[in-house]
Parts: structure tokens; sequence; C-alpha cells
């Protein structure tokens, strides 16, 4: 039986140095970018912004409200510096694992990506401009009332008898500062908490990232679910990425696609930080700050294309082989 002929053979296929070095240095720029714009993000609430807004509700709230409310909101600006600093340490790391030269590894790009994707994407949808302050409040209580829950789950496994006390007092903490600042702490059927009730919002403990990223333009919900299927070890997802040697032994190898794959979606979460950030405090250069992150999303796009063009070329002038003819 014949095989196809002019298809190369897949142990001549290796990850392009351009991509992968181009791939690097784009992660690189957008990194510093982003820290860059985050620094400069204003001080001092721009009137009539979002972030101003926030202030203005906790100011004209109940007096015995505004503590709590300020102590809510304080939680998620510690939340942020949290997620950030996670989120560059893990674009740092990419940036290693394509800069260490030739054969890139297949998962710790998508692996690592899917990190940032899903803290910025979290972050994004806590301080969301579009939503009300009563929600993006709801939002925050929420998001530490379920870190306080995961808290007490680890404590009681790992550890109780230097763990759970301190489990409990942060539980107990965040549960009374939430019922302080007017909210109502909502419970399932089984009278566990699920939710935080405030005025006419409801947010809820448990969120579903894909169903936020849906609402995120520059954000690839498909992508969440690969990376995601990569990291716990999805078995039909993780044998995608495996080839042979010409010595037979099986290894873990990325091709451009994963590559380009991996780093479009940390600059899609870099976007919708850049875009969600500048609009909540009312920042007058988020639209040229996002305008340059797309610009960087093109250039990959434009790469992983004139990548495969030129492999279509190598393909169709590769010389025949005697191996290409199998009986």
């Amino acid at each position: 039986m014949t095989a196809v002929q002019n298809v190369p053979d897949p142990r001549d296929l290796g990850v392009p140095k351009e991509v992968v070095h181009e791939s690097a240095r784009t992660l690189r720029n957008s990194a510093a970018a982003l820290h860059t714009f985050l620094d400069s993000l204003p001080g001092q609430s721009v009137h009539g912004s979002p972030a101003h807004q926030d202030q203005q509700f906790i100011t004209t709230s109940h007096h015995k409200k505004r503590g709590p409310l300020r102590w809510i909101r304080s939680w998620g600006d510690r939340t942020n510096i949290l997620v950030f600093g996670n989120a560059f340490d893990h674009i740092r790391a990419m940036e290693r694992v394509l800069e260490g030269g030739e054969p890139v590894s297949i998962w710790p790009c998508v692996s690592l990506s899917r990190v940032v994707t899903e803290g910025l994407a979290r972050i994004c949808h806590l301080y969301d401009p579009q939503a009300s302050s009563e929600a993006r409040l709801a939002r925050i209580a929420a998001a530490w009332l379920d870190s306080c829950r995961e808290q007490l789950t680890a404590a009681r496994e790992f550890y109780p008898e230097r763990t759970l006390p301190q489990a409990e007092a942060d539980w107990s903490k965040a549960q009374e500062k939430i019922g302080a600042a007017g909210m109502t702490i909502g419970l399932d059927r089984k009278e566990k908490p699920n939710r935080v009730i405030h005025g006419g919002t409801t947010a809820n403990l448990s969120v579903s990232l894909v169903d936020i990223l849906r609402t995120q333009p520059a954000q690839i919900p498909a992508w969440y679910r690969i990376s995601s299927g990569a990291s716990h070890n999805t078995l039909w997802l993780v044998q995608q990425g495996s080839t042979m040697t010409p010595e037979g032994t099986v290894i873990m190898r990325a091709d451009p696609d994963i590559i380009t794959a991996a780093t479009l979606a940390v600059l899609g979460a870099i976007e919708n930080v850049t875009q969600t950030f500048g609009a909540y405090y009312g920042h007058e250069g988020t639209e040229a700050a996002v305008k340059t992150v797309q610009r960087r999303t093109t250039a990959v796009i434009r790469l992983s294309h004139k990548w495969r063009d030129q492999m279509e070329q190598d393909a169709q002038q590769r010389p025949r082989r005697d191996s290409d003819i199998q009986a």
C-alpha cells in the first residue's frame, strides 16, 4: 500500500524558532506593558467612574454599614494584588519555557496560560464596570466567603489542630462583616451558604468561569476547557501531544498551534483586564493600551499563518523518500 506522498515525516516537524522566540518576546513585552498600565491607574477615583460610584455608594449608605462595606472593598483590593502577582509569575514562567531552547514541552505553556486566564477572569468579573455598585460589592463579598469556605475545607483535612481555629475565625469574621454591610447570606437545600444577596442582586459563591469568559470578548472559553483538561491529566487530551522519537521513545512535544493558542489566551486575559480596570478607574489611556494589546495579538496570529504557509510549501517541495512508500 502506498502512503500519501509529499507529507512530511512527523519526526521532522519541530517548532519553528521564530514562533517560540516571538511568543516569548510578546509575552514579556505584554506583561511589562500591563504592569506599567496598572501603575498608571488613577490614585483617586475619577468623578463618574465606576470606582467613584462604589465610593459614593459606600459613603451614602447607612453609617453602620459604611465600615463593613469598606472592609469588603478593601478585601477585593488585596485580592487584586495577589492575583496580579500570581499572573505575572506564571507569564514569566511561560517565557522561561519558551526561551529554554527546543524542543519546547507541550503542557507547561497550556497549564500556565490556564492560571493566568482563570485568575484575571475572576477579578474582571468582580470589578465589571458594567455592573452596579451593589452587584460589584456583592460579588466581592461572595468571593471572600467562598475563599473562607475553601480554607475551612482544607483546614479540616490538613493538620486541623493547628489550622482549623484560624480558618473558623476567618469564616466567622467574613460572615459578620457581610451581614453588617446589609447583605444576606443565602443557603442551599442542605442549609449551607451558597450565595450573597445585596438589595436586588444575588452573587453565587461558586461561579462558572466558562460563563464568565463568555462575557469577556477577548477570551477563548474553549481554550479554558482544553487547558483545564490538560492540567487535570485528562487522558485523551494528553495523548494528543505524544509522539515518537527516531529511537522509539514516547515524548511530549508542542506544535506551533499550541504555543500560539496559549500565547493568545494570555493576551486575551491581558486585554480584558486592561479594558476592565481602565474603565473601572476611568483611566484616559485605556483605549490606547487596549489597541496595543490587540496589535500584539494580530502579530501573533499573522506569524502563525506565516508558519502554516511555509509548512505547506516545505511539504510540497520535500523530496520523495523510500520511507514514504510502505508495503
